[in-house]
């Protein structure tokens, strides 16, 4: 399945960069050249890293060692994941999620 994912990762990124979409990303990694997104993304911690997923993109995970490495496979899922929408004729979804923490006070325990 790994390798599976990853031959259809080059081949996404491929395409895009045959378009040009490379240089051209916004900070959800969403090609901006037809108008730009922001993806909410929720990351959560792993007993081997960190998983990440996009609420308004369902199936569009991504999994990594560290929350950076997670953010960077995040973002090329992103990109994949529309790209392939696109690709099937489907409609891609608005951003309408949003994620904040909400600080509450925790008692210590008696």
């Amino acid at each position: 399945m790994k390798n599976l994912l990853a031959r259809h990762r080059s081949s996404r990124f491929a395409l895009l960069r045959k378009k040009g979409y490379d240089a051209h990303m916004n900070s959800s990694g969403v090609p901006c050249g037809d108008g730009a997104a922001k993806y909410a993304v929720i990351f959560e911690k792993t007993d081997t890293g960190y998983s990440a997923y996009a609420p308004d993109l369902p199936g569009c995970v991504a999994a990594g060692a560290t929350i950076e490495e997670t953010e960077k496979l995040m973002r090329g899922a992103i990109e994949m994941h529309i790209e392939g929408m696109r690709e099937d004729g489907e409609p891609v979804p608005e951003p309408t999620t949003i994620a904040r923490n909400v600080e509450i006070p925790i008692q210590p325990a008696a």
